[in-house]
């Protein structure tokens, strides 16, 4: 009897842990959806020549550089353009290492 009653504690466990990430979830939503209303936000990362630009908004931007100019590792066109964005009043709030070699930017600027 021991061994059914591990099994209902794994099923209470697990069902919990679902409400806990479900709740998380709605609640990372709903912040998001009221930080959107104050917040317009850009996303930018780079694949191999190409900086890809994608807009809270829906538009999509791509900007080739240099093959010599950009590399794998080498993200010095990617820093120019975010540098460029934050002189428009654009701020990163988030850097994601993604799986080590894409480095993508989150910015966001106050609506007016």
């Amino acid at each position: 009897m021991q061994f059914g009653g591990n099994v209902i504690n794994y099923k209470n466990r697990t069902m919990k842990n679902i409400l806990l990430a479900i709740s998380i979830s709605l609640f990372t939503i709903d912040v998001y959806c009221q930080e959107s209303k104050v917040h317009d936000y850009v996303a930018l990362h780079m694949t191999n020549n190409t900086i890809r630009i994608s807009y809270g908004d829906g538009r999509k931007e791509k900007v080739d550089c240099d093959k010599g100019e950009a590399g794998y590792f080498w993200y010095g066109p990617l820093l120019k353009k975010v540098t460029e964005l934050e002189s428009e009043g654009w701020e990163v709030f988030d850097v994601s290492n993604g799986d080590g070699h894409a480095k993508v930017f989150f910015l966001r600027k106050e609506r007016e």
